[in-house]
C-alpha cells in the first residue's frame, strides 16, 4: 500500500503545474505485507488513516481488515466471517465466486468512534462471536417454557441436520436422541412437547450437528 498526498492550497484546491506530474514526487508513507503479494486485491478495498496515526487497510476481495502502525507493525486483524448464506464456522473456507473473489469480500472499511452521532443511543456492548462454533456440540442460546412445551434455539448452519438429545440426569451414561431438526437459516429452534419428559422434575437437552 502506497500513500501519496497531493499538495493542498489554502483555498482547499489542489495545485498542478503545467507540464509536470500531478502530486508530490515522492511517497509519504509505504506499507508492504509479507509477502507483498498477500495484500494484493484487484478490486474494491481501500484504507483509512486513524486519529491515532495508524492505518486501517481493507483487502477487499479476501475480506481481510488490518490495522498497522506507521512503522508497519500489525496491531489488529479481522477476517470477515459472513458469506451470502450467513456466518461461517470458525476455520471454514469461504470459497470463490465467478470473478475469483472470496464470498466474504468486503467493499471497504471505516472505523467510527463510540461518540459518532450515528451510534448515539445504541447498545455497543459486545454480543459474542459472529462465527459459528467448530464443536459438534452446540450451545443453546435461549430456552423458554411455553404453553406448547419446552422451547429452545441455537446457532446453526443453513440446510444442516441437528440432533436433539436428552437425558434425565447429568450422571446418566448416555444421551437419548429425541428429534432431528433441519435448519433453514442461522438460527434453529425446537419445541419438546413430550408430556412424559415435561412432567419430570428435571431434564437436560443437548444439540449436535448430524452428518
Amino acid at each position: 500500500m502506497d500513500e501519496i498526498i497531493p499538495p493542498l492550497l489554502t483555498n482547499g484546491l489542489y495545485a498542478i503545474a503545467a507540464g509536470s506530474a500531478y502530486g508530490p514526487t515522492a511517497l509519504t508513507w509505504t506499507y508492504r505485507a509479507t509477502p507483498p503479494s498477500s495484500l494484493y486485491s484487484e478490486a474494491i478495498s481501500g484504507a483509512q488513516r486513524l486519529p491515532n496515526g495508524n492505518t486501517l487497510i481493507c483487502d477487499g476481495v479476501h475480506g481481510i481488515l488490518t490495522e498497522v502502525t506507521s512503522a508497519g507493525a500489525i496491531v489488529w486483524r479481522y477476517v470477515c466471517p459472513v458469506v451470502q448464506t450467513g456466518p461461517l464456522t470458525q476455520g471454514e473456507t469461504p470459497g470463490l465466486d465467478d470473478r475469483g473473489h472470496q464470498y466474504n469480500a468486503v467493499f471497504k472499511v471505516r472505523r467510527y468512534a463510540t461518540d459518532y452521532p450515528g451510534l448515539l443511543g445504541k447498545d455497543l456492548a459486545p454480543q459474542g462471536s459472529i462465527e459459528l462454533p467448530v464443536e459438534q456440540t452446540l450451545g443453546l442460546l435461549t430456552t423458554q417454557v411455553t404453553p406448547s412445551g419446552m422451547w429452545f434455539n441455537w446457532s446453526s448452519l443453513p440446510d444442516r441436520n441437528y440432533a436433539v438429545l436428552y437425558k434425565t440426569t447429568l450422571d446418566a451414561p448416555t444421551w437419548s436422541s429425541i428429534a432431528t431438526s433441519r435448519s433453514l437459516g442461522t438460527l434453529t429452534s425446537f419445541t419438546d412437547t413430550n408430556a412424559a419428559r415435561l412432567s419430570l422434575p428435571q431434564g437436560f437437552y443437548r444439540v449436535m450437528r448430524s452428518p
